[in-house]
């Protein structure tokens, strides 16, 4: 199988740092309607992700770095949303 790699652009950086936004949003949020909010824009961010990367196959670590920073920080804003919205206020 051959190596598939693809240099590193503008929007791949760009994606990134929006990534990185979502999870210090979602840190720094603690209301369940603003949380339900950053969560949609996370899952903008992924579907983005399948539109600025190339191909999945790629080995550049941005592409690496975008989706598990994605999915991680949807696993995390998920989890957020289930105590916030658990326990009374």
């Amino acid at each position: 199988m051959t190596k598939v790699y693809y240099p590193v652009t503008l929007a791949k950086i760009v994606m990134i740092l929006f990534n990185l936004a979502i999870l210090v949003a979602g840190l720094a949020l603690h209301d369940a309607l603003w949380l339900s909010g950053v969560f949609f824009c996370g899952l903008i961010g992924v579907q983005f992700h399948f539109t600025v990367f190339e191909d999945t196959r790629d080995t550049n670590w941005a592409n690496r770095l975008d989706i598990w920073l994605s999915l991680l920080t949807l696993l995390f804003l998920l989890c957020k949303f289930f105590v916030v919205t658990a326990v009374p206020a």
